[in-house]
């Protein structure tokens, strides 16, 4: 089954699961309430025909919202995505963080990892592998390769190439 079948079915009334959900994915693909798995979290009819015709920003909300509900249906708490104002572990700021730093250093943390050589993305890959941030380690790992081979980020017009970072 296509989504769009999918879709024109749940938008008539049928939630149904789709065992083909896209490339790379297992298990199938919900509708976008999660009514095909967890029946009480249907949208009524003309929730469902104003999702159809939506536009993409609106049904991003919509869908949000619907995890949102899946979420607290399975008993987690769902809370409000604040930003959270804080100080800066590398600078010492007190600016919205995410993931810890501000804007600045992490802009400054990508320049350094896009002119970083193969041998400094291994090392640090090492030198991750013994404190045990696996994360960090993954990411090194895998910018040495696609240094290496000019794919993924370092390809022209990767990621590094579209922010104006000068890694060449």
């Amino acid at each position: 089954m296509t989504p769009d079948e999918q879709t024109q079915l749940w938008i008539s009334g049928k939630s149904v699961h789709n065992p083909d959900g896209p490339a790379g994915t297992t298990g199938g693909e919900c509708c976008p309430d999660f009514s095909c798995c967890r029946p009480e979290l249907a949208w009524p009819i003309e929730k469902r025909k104003a999702f159809a015709a939506a536009t993409p920003g609106q049904r991003e909300g919509m869908l949000g919202a619907s995890l949102i509900g899946l979420i607290g249906s399975l008993g987690h708490k769902v809370t409000s995505g604040e930003p959270s104002f804080s100080t800066c572990a590398h600078c010492g700021k007190r600016t919205e963080l995410r993931m810890g730093c501000c804007y600045d250093c992490a802009m400054s943390g990508e320049e350094r990892a896009a002119k970083s050589t193969v041998r400094q993305h291994l090392m640090k890959f090492v030198r991750n592998l013994i404190r045990r941030k696996w994360f960090y380690a993954k990411c090194d790992i895998r910018w040495a390769w696609q240094r290496l081979t000019r794919t993924g980020d370092y390809r022209t017009g990767g990621y590094f190439d579209k922010e104006g970072h000068r890694w060449r």
